[in-house]
């Protein structure tokens, strides 16, 4: 699976929710920072699974994951600090009631999204 199909859908469901109103649009909004997220979740666990370094413990693999990019051999505080905050978004678009600023939100996460991307490009992996 190429995870960064994940990313293009979450922008077009952000450029989209533009066209709708109320619940529908919010709907998108939220599930494109959750395809964000998981976009470079699954592209990060990846990297790892190539190197045999991806061995969570049981029932902690988000946090665990970002964590390890802080480690050696990776030290790459950018892709650690990019992914908790991307993870925190997620789950503010999946749990919570209200979301101040939705679009900006929505934007911020999918430029979170795009960065991480480019950091974890440049992972000698």
């Amino acid at each position: 699976m190429d995870w960064s199909t994940y990313l293009n859908l979450a922008r077009e469901l952000a450029e989209r929710a533009g066209e709708l109103v109320g619940h529908e649009a919010e709907a998108r909004q939220r599930s494109a920072v959750s395809r964000a997220y998981y976009a470079m979740y699954c592209t990060a666990r990846d990297k790892l699974n190539i190197v045999g370094d991806f061995n969570p413990p049981c029932g902690s693999d988000h946090i665990y994951l970002w964590k390890v990019f802080a480690e050696e051999p990776y030290r790459s505080n950018s892709v650690r600090d990019l992914g908790q905050r991307l993870r925190g978004a997620r789950v503010q678009a999946d749990y919570e009631n209200f979301i101040s600023n939705l679009p900006h939100f929505v934007q911020g996460a999918i430029m979170d999204a795009e960065e991480l991307q480019e950091a974890l490009d440049t992972l000698p992996l």
